[in-house]
This record gives structure tokens, sequence and C-alpha cells, in this order.
């Protein structure tokens, strides 16, 4: 047997079995309602969040959550199931995260349904869709691609939320301005301000 071929067999296990230790610690965290962003990256998102992570779960086959999903023919054999419950004032977001055996090669999915006034979810609110893609871009393969997507999405809800009261005379005061916002929101489709630039510390649209 070729020495190069055991050398990279090895490599390869020891690379796997890193990823599941690192994401066994992930999702110890957001059990306890931790959002562990690495420090490398911690630049990339604005240092106060106001939505906060109440609830992490996996979720069982007979699970309501479970079978929603399973409606859509999106979830495969070897994919694990979770919900977050993630919260800001009155506003309720819930994530279903469909996480790959193959993780995080396949970074996970996620899928929103927002509590706010009525009941949302990314299948028939564009605002909800276009969330639902800023967390389901392509954040890499790192070992920590949950946790970062999981940061994003709190702080993309609070931008929502934001844009939202800047649109709206009738929204709750609770969501005034935390962030620094170019604009609320451009163009028809009314998109949202989600790019962060560090340095100068608001939040713009992607191009």
């Amino acid at each position: 047997m070729n020495c190069t071929f055991v050398e990279r067999a090895l490599e390869a296990i020891q690379n796997r079995f890193a990823s599941r230790v690192s994401l066994h610690e992930q999702l110890l965290s957001l059990e306890q309602g931790t959002v562990p962003v690495p420090s490398t990256l911690a630049s990339c998102f604005p240092v106060r969040v106001v939505s906060t992570l109440k609830q992490w779960t996996r979720v069982a086959q007979n699970h309501p959550g479970y079978k929603e999903v399973e409606e859509l023919g999106i979830i495969g054999e070897g994919h694990f199931a979770f919900t977050g419950l993630i919260q800001r004032g009155s506003a309720q977001l819930r994530a279903h995260v469909l996480i790959a055996e193959t993780y995080p090669k396949v970074p996970p999915l996620f899928l929103l349904a927002l509590h706010w006034r009525e009941e949302r979810t990314s299948r028939d609110d564009d605002a909800l869709k276009e969330l639902e893609r800023e967390v389901n871009l392509e954040w890499g393969n790192a070992d920590s691609v949950l946790s970062v997507q999981m940061q994003q999405l709190l702080v993309g809800l609070d931008v929502l939320l934001e844009a939202s009261a800047d649109c709206s005379l009738h929204c709750p005061r609770e969501f005034a301005h935390d962030k620094v916002l170019a604009r609320p929101v451009r163009g028809p489709s009314r998109s949202h301000p989600y790019k962060f630039l560090s340095q100068l510390g608001l939040f713009t649209h992607r191009l």
C-alpha cells in the first residue's frame, strides 16, 4: 500500500474527527443560548447584538417541525434537524436547521418563520426569504460555519426589525435604532442592508 495514500487517509480521518468535535462543542454552546463566534471572525459582526437565542433543541422525526421540513423534500438520509428560537422584544424568529452528515463540507441549511404581528415564513414573505438567503450564503467549509451562520441570523433579525421601524409609523418603539443603516431598504424589492462594514460600523446593501 502506498505510504502517501495512508498518510492522506489518516489526515482525512483526523480532520473529520476534529470537525465532529467542533460541531459537538458548538451544539452544546447553542443549547446554553451562547453563539461561539471565533475570535478571527469577530470583526465581521457588530459588537452589540440585541436579538438573542432563547432555545436550541434537536428535533425528532415525530416533531411537527421535522414533518414540516420533510414535506418540503429537502431533508435526506443522514441529516440532523434542529430548531432554534430567536427573540427580540415581541418578535420571535424560529429557525429550522438541517445539518448534513458531511458537515462542514456541506454547510447547514436554515429555514425561517417569523411571528411578529402575524405568522410569516420564507415561503410567503420576501423579506424573510432574503434573510434566509443571507444566512445560507456560502460561508466556506470551516468547522465553525454553524456558529457563523447563527450569529449572522441574530444580526440579520436586528437589521430587519430596525429597518422596519424606519419604514413604518406603526412599528413598536422596542425596535428603535441600535444599528447604523446606510439605507433601511433599497429598490422595488425593498432589500435590506445586511453587509456589515466593520471599519465604518455601519450596514449597507450587497451589490
